[in-house]
Parts: structure tokens; sequence; C-alpha cells
């Protein structure tokens, strides 16, 4: 039996539970306990050697997976059949000692390191299931009832003899009469126990029930910058996000240093890009997630929650601080123009347009002369309504940009500082297209 302060007991929250005493049974009514045991689909029982221990510490059960002469073995066999969720009675030296969860279905796994010392009577490849195991306190000995077991064993397979002994099978399918007989023999003699394992019985059958629903990467892939960029700009003004929460770990930096719960932008942005109500449980987020991965494609910064970040100055370029200098309308022109996830945005979206990247102005295709790091020379600039005029309020949208090359934006952005300098130029240069402004 481990230990109350054991390693696996303090990074095991249900085993927590079941070592701490003196307190009320928790406020679980007979129906919830009754629905949340048949959410497991199978029971199942384990008869453990000498490996019990080593199984319970490293949270798994193990066979190998035939016989050492080849022949097949149902008990072996079973660990290939279980389902996440499902509830494994471990019995082990006459007693049942612990009560487990399945928290991952089989899986191909050589012999664990602890099992080395029976190495000769298996072979080296086997089958492992992930387990969430519940110590029992006090353990339960089946011959003490076996008027209620006995006429529920399995007439083949059966995991023990009538005499209440243990037979040679190492995992056993079990109905699920006689696993609610054994979990409600728990009801006298460790409620703590019996609560933990319904309780993680649920949740785990919820998260798988989760990960089913779980969206493919190349479908969330369909989330392109100009999605993500539409998302920002409603949550900046102030709509919420229905069935998110708040960022826990991360933040999503965007215009003005505003912090936003990536989860949030990328289910808006989702649902979307895809025509269908995105939530919480059709992707999951976090580093190295396809959900972090694309919000960073499309320009964003996410930062650990609390981490401070300095602002980066605006303009950082050195010509757009000599065409800038002393002109507030021009540095807010540079610092709108040039928000996070913009420039990504309106490229995805003239791409999808227009099937690649050109200059607006002079027709330049920079990448048939440059090849794909052409795309670099493709800059974003407010065309419809100046920048420079716009209020705090202004709601940019896509159409309002221009892609421009490198070039024709520096001469747009030289007209756009003469028009600021000289208050006589005619206003209708604001509005006219390059060629235009230039010939005037």
């Amino acid at each position: 039996m481990l230990p109350p302060d054991s390693t696996n007991t303090k990074n095991n929250g249900a085993m927590r539970v079941a070592f701490f005493k003196g307190r009320k049974p928790p406020f679980i009514s007979t129906k919830q306990v009754e629905s949340r045991r048949e959410s497991a689909a199978k029971y199942w029982w384990v008869n453990h050697k000498q490996t019990h221990l080593d199984e319970y510490a490293s949270g798994i059960i193990w066979s190998p997976k035939t016989k050492k002469n080849g022949d097949s073995n149902e008990g072996y066999l079973n660990l290939t059949r279980v389902k996440v969720g499902d509830i494994v009675i471990s019995f082990a030296e006459g007693v049942i000692k612990f009560i487990g969860v399945v928290t991952h279905s089989c899986v191909e796994a050589p012999i664990p390191k602890t099992h080395k010392k029976t190495a000769n009577c298996w072979g080296d490849s086997g089958w492992q299931v992930s387990i969430e195991w519940v110590p029992l306190t006090p353990w339960l000995c089946p011959k003490n009832f076996l008027d209620r077991i006995v006429p529920l064993l399995p007439s083949k397979h059966s995991p023990i003899k009538k005499n209440g002994d243990g037979n040679l099978c190492y995992l056993s399918s079990i109905s699920p009469e006689l696993g609610k007989v054994i979990l409600d023999l728990l009801t006298d003699s460790d409620w703590e126990a019996l609560d933990a394992v319904t309780v993680l019985a649920v949740s785990n059958t919820m998260g798988l029930e989760k990960a089913q629903n779980r969206l493919p990467a190349e479908q969330l892939r369909k989330v392109t910058p100009e999605y993500i960029w539409e998302a920002v700009q409603i949550l900046l003004q102030g709509s919420n996000a229905d069935g998110y929460r708040s960022s826990v770990d991360y933040d999503l930096l965007v215009d003005g240093g505003v912090r936003l719960a990536p989860k949030q932008v990328f289910g808006l942005a989702a649902t979307a890009a895809l025509e269908m109500d995105i939530k919480p449980f059709h992707f999951t987020g976090g580093v190295g997630t396809v959900c972090f991965e694309l919000l960073e494609v499309a320009g964003y910064k996410i930062v650990p929650k609390g981490q401070q970040v300095e602002s980066v100055e605006i303009p950082t370029d050195i010509e757009d601080k000599e065409w800038a200098e002393g002109q507030v309308k021009l540095v807010y022109h540079l610092r709108r123009e040039r928000s996070p996830g913009l420039s990504k945005a309106k490229k995805a979206s003239f791409i999808k347009e227009h099937g690649r990247l050109f200059c607006e102005e002079c027709g330049t295709d920079p990448i048939e002369v440059y090849g794909d790091v052409g795309a670099a020379c493709i800059e974003v600039h407010h065309e419809a309504i100046h920048v420079a005029d716009m209020g705090d309020e202004h709601k940019t949208t896509l159409d309002q940009l221009r892609c421009l090359c490198a070039n024709c934006h520096r001469i747009v952005h030289h007209m756009l500082k003469l028009r600021q300098l000289d208050s006589t130029v005619d206003s209708q240069n604001q509005g006219a297209p390059l060629s235009e402004a230039v010939a005037r």
C-alpha cells in the first residue's frame, strides 16, 4: 500500500481525496452516484501478483501480448478491449487493494523496467493501459462477501474461484452488476474512495467525449490570418465569446498592449472560417497546439500570463523616423497601419481574392522576381481613409487597405507627409491613387 505522503499520492488528486479523513461525506445524492456509475462503459478485474505495487506506483496495468510459447491468452487480450472511463478492480494477495479508472486505452509498450524480475516468464513486448488508481482503506476481502459475489462471477475466465481464491487470469471482464456490488461495499468501508472513483469515471468519460469532438488539424488550418484579425477586432469592441472563459496561463498581445484570451480569439475566428459554432472542446490551446501556431502565424505574440512585455516604439525603421519625425499624425498613421496582425490579415485576404500577391499601384509581382521571399516586399497601406485623419473610434476594415510594394509605399508616405506639411494641398489628393497624386 502506498503511504499518503508518497510522490505518486502527491501528484494524484484522487488519492489525496481517498487519504483525507475526518470530514462529512460529500453532498452527492444516491441518484447522482448511480448515474455516475452507469457512465462507466465496463468493469474489469485484474489479478496482480508480484507486480502490483509497481503498477500502482506507475499508474498502469501491463501484460505480454502472448504466453511464452506464443499462445494467445484471454487475460492479455482483454487489455486491448478496455476503454477510457472503465473501472478496474485490483486484486492482490487475496484482497482488493485499489480500484482504478482507465485514463488512456491500450498501447503497445515494452516490458516496464520494474517488471524485469519476471522477464524470464514473458516476452519483451506487450500491452499497456494507463490507470488512475485509488487506494482502499481498509482493503476488501472477497471471501467475506462470497454470498454476494459468487452468483455474479462469469462462467468463463472468472477472476476468482467460488472459494474466493484467485484464478490464473490477469484481466477479466466482469458484469456491471458485479462491479456495482464491489463499489457498493465501499459505501460503508471507504465512501471517500467510492466518491473519488465515481468522479474519475465521469470526468474521464466526459474527457473522452470532448476529445472525440475535437476537430482535425487540417480543418483548423482553414483559420487564416484575416479571420483571426477580425476576431481580435470584435473582442476589442467589447463583445464576448460565448462559452469561453478568461485565459489562465497565456495572453495574446494585440493593439495598444491589450491582452486577450488566445482560445477566445481562435474560437471566434474558427466559427467564422468554418461556418459552424466552435466551442472550447472542439480544439485545444497551449504551447505546441495548432491554435497557438496559427495565432502566431497571424502576427500575434503569445506570452505567459502576467509576464511584463516592453512596448515597441513605432516607427522603428530609420527612414520612417525621418519622414514622420515631428508629425504626430504621421506617427499615428504608422502605429495604426502596423498594428499586430493587420498586414498578414490583409495579405491573406488579398491572396484569397486574387490568388497571389502583387502591388496594386505598379502591378509588380515580387514573388516572380525573388521567389517566395518576395512576399516580404508587399506592405499594407490605408488607402480609402488615411489613418492620420481617423479618430480613435474608427473601425478599420480590410477593404480600406491596399497592398503596395515597398517602393510605392514609400512614395505614398512621402506624399502623405507633404500633404500634412502643406495644408493648401488640394484635399482631393488625400483619396486619389498614387499615380494621380504624383501627376498633380
